[in-house]
């Protein structure tokens, strides 16, 4: 949408948008595929609104709560499952939602889908780590138990793990030593024991320097960390189905606790290792919810690292993302940066939607006329149930869309 707005948003000094169409009477034909995908209506136009997924397809909502973000993300998620161009995975699913989406999505929203549309469960995989003890927590039931090898873990990982920064050099040469030798030999170790075997030949130590390294590395093996059973994600996902990680209750184990960050930096380490070494053949999209807690712009985390890396630089191999910030003052920089479309819902705040426009830079006009122009926007979206602002940081432009209904089910409140 274009500074043309004004001129059809108000006739008269009244709003025209009531009588302009009726989008529920609407048919469409059905179109989405690898490169494009129908996901609304553009409010102006009345017209199919596509996300273009031929590029890189990274995506940030700023959705506060009570902001319609799980019938959107729903509504957009099962399309891009249905254009079988990508592997779903949902990183951090802090209520076990997702597989509610097992189901078909309930009847009160079976009336917007385009034609030849119909609605459908999606098949969702909820795993839960090891570490959490209980595995049937959320909304989604009962979830997968799984654990990680010692392996799994990166050099920052471990450093992560044991607060390398603050370590003695001779404690942080034994850290990097131990990665090297895991990336060399998967199976170097396995169990607690051969973790203290390591450190007690290791030379150089004083017995009381070996174990204070002990006792930091050993609480992975002691929370269950390092655990059996182990899961092959890759093979799930070649098999068609969607993952999703259930984070449940992860702040009771305590703001000092790095399991969390560890648990999904490795997982998305490890799928998008196997789509750069092309074991996975399709896109991959990560759907971070809860990403000002995981991926928070003011505090630096072994994922937030990760996550910053991977958005700057595997882009080539179509590794895409979904982030969900409450707001955009949240969003770090190399984030937003690095995303094409930005999206806001028809009641969030006015100054959501300034920092919206002034963080991508879209809105070209001067700025005292902004609030003028977000009122007008506001009034034109809060007429149309489930719609949202689209910034689509590339073309320069926004629009106003109603998306289409979810094809599989969603908790509703």
């Amino acid at each position: 949408m274009t500074d043309i707005m004004d001129d059809w948003l108000e006739v008269d000094g009244n709003l025209a948008y009531s009588d302009l169409f009726n989008l529920s009477k609407k048919e469409y034909e059905l179109k989405y595929n690898k490169d494009n995908m129908s996901v609304g209506h553009d409010l102006q136009s009345g017209e199919l609104f596509l996300f273009d997924l031929s590029e890189g397809f990274r995506m940030v909502l700023i959705a506060p709560v009570a902001s319609g973000k799980t019938y959107m993300m729903r509504s957009v998620i099962d399309r891009i499952y249905d254009s079988d161009a990508y592997h779903m995975v949902f990183l951090t699913d802090v209520k076990n939602e997702f597989p509610e989406s097992c189901k078909p999505v309930q009847t009160k929203f079976w009336n917007f889908y385009l034609k030849g549309e119909t609605p459908r469960g999606m098949p969702v995989v909820s795993f839960r780590p090891v570490f959490f003890k209980e595995h049937k927590q959320g909304m989604g039931g009962h979830s997968i138990p799984f654990g990680f090898r010692l392996s799994d873990l990166s050099g920052a990982d471990f450093k992560t793990l044991v607060d390398y920064d603050d370590l003695p050099p001779l404690q942080k040469a034994i850290i990097n030593n131990l990665s090297i030798k895991l990336r060399k030999h998967k199976n170097f170790i396995e169990t607690k024991d051969d973790l203290d075997e390591f450190i007690e030949n290791s030379e150089g130590l004083t017995r009381d320097s070996q174990l204070s390294l002990q006792l930091k590395l050993n609480s992975i093996f002691e929370d269950k960390f390092i655990s059996k059973p182990y899961v092959d994600f890759i093979e799930f996902l070649n098999k068609g189905y969607l993952i999703s990680i259930n984070m449940t209750k992860f702040t009771n184990l305590g703001k000092t606790s790095k399991l969390p960050q560890l648990a999904v930096s490795i997982i998305r380490r490890s799928i998008a290792t196997a789509r750069i070494d092309k074991k996975l053949k399709k896109r991959i999209l990560f759907v971070v919810d809860e990403s000002n807690r995981f991926v928070p712009k003011d505090k630096d985390t072994s994922f937030k690292q990760d996550m910053i890396e991977s958005v700057e630089t595997e882009r080539s191999y179509r590794i895409d993302y979904m982030f969900a910030y409450q707001t955009v003052s949240a969003v770090p920089e190399s984030i937003m940066d690095n995303s094409r479309y930005v999206l806001v819902p028809y009641n969030a705040p006015t100054n959501v939607f300034k920092e919206a426009f002034k963080s991508t830079g879209v809105y070209r006009g001067a700025f005292n006329q902004m609030s003028r122009m977000i009122a007008r926007l506001k009034t034109v979206m809060k007429q149309t149930p489930y719609s949202w602002l689209v910034i689509d940081r590339h073309k320069g432009k926004y629009n106003m869309v109603r998306f289409l209904s979810p094809k599989s089910a969603h908790k509703t409140g």
